[in-house]
């Protein structure tokens, strides 16, 4: 279930405006739940698959301890051939796979995972030789970050006239939390300007929050990347 605004503001998703990561995501709760950027250090040496089968040759288990939720963020995604990286969220089992043109849409970021733990495989080609990951920042949402509030508040931005909605054509945009309203066949959506940042994902079908504001992010299957 998503917050819907009454009152829909017309501004085009697809046009961006300059914010710095912390303008994007530093803002006082309850507004949303959109947790921090922390530095990561990781990186994979070039991994050779002499096989001829697609195989795991890198695995590491990226671990924010307490976090609520987790998105990788890669600085280096080389993926020769049909291989892929495989990311797990160790609290329930979403997977998002990705090879090299997933990996460009989603502009070298990954979906929200539920939980502190995600697992990342680096699963190369047959035959592939330079197959390598590395990861320099993740985002998450820390416990004492929550937007704590009374019965009826998470997400609600003051005096602000949003009610449940069940609608399939609205959605959360992250990592800014604000509603986002596909408005004709091309994909297209409208927001409100201030919510708008680079490498921006779209979930549908969002779950309710906990009953402490906790966000809970829908399966991967419901999370696209804004173009």
């Amino acid at each position: 279930m998503h917050l819907l605004r009454k009152s829909i503001l017309v501004i085009v998703a697809s046009i961006f405006f300059s914010f710095s990561s912390a303008e994007a995501i530093a803002q006082s709760r309850p507004m949303s739940p959109r947790g921090a950027l922390l530095d990561y250090s990781m990186q994979s040496s070039a991994a050779p698959n002499l096989s001829a089968f697609q195989r795991s040759v890198f695995t590491h288990v990226v671990s924010a301890p307490g976090a609520r939720w987790v998105r990788v963020y890669f600085s280096e995604l080389l993926l020769e051939g049909a291989s892929t990286v495989r990311l797990t969220s160790l609290a329930d089992g979403e997977i998002q796979e990705l090879d090299a043109a997933a990996a460009r849409e989603w502009s070298n970021t990954s979906a929200y995972f539920n939980g502190d733990r995600v697992l990342v495989e680096l699963l190369a080609a047959p035959h592939s030789t330079m197959c390598r990951v590395a990861i320099d920042q993740i985002a998450v949402e820390l416990p004492e970050e929550g937007a704590e509030g009374a019965e009826g508040e998470c997400g609600i931005c003051g005096s602000d006239d949003r009610v449940p909605s069940n609608m399939n054509w609205s959605a959360r945009l992250m990592p800014a939390g604000c509603t986002a309203s596909v408005y004709n066949s091309c994909s297209h959506m409208v927001s409100a300007g201030h919510c708008v940042s680079s490498s921006m994902v779209v979930q549908f079908n969002v779950p309710n929050s906990l009953s402490n504001c906790t966000l809970v992010n829908p399966p991967v299957a419901d999370q696209f990347p804004i173009t």
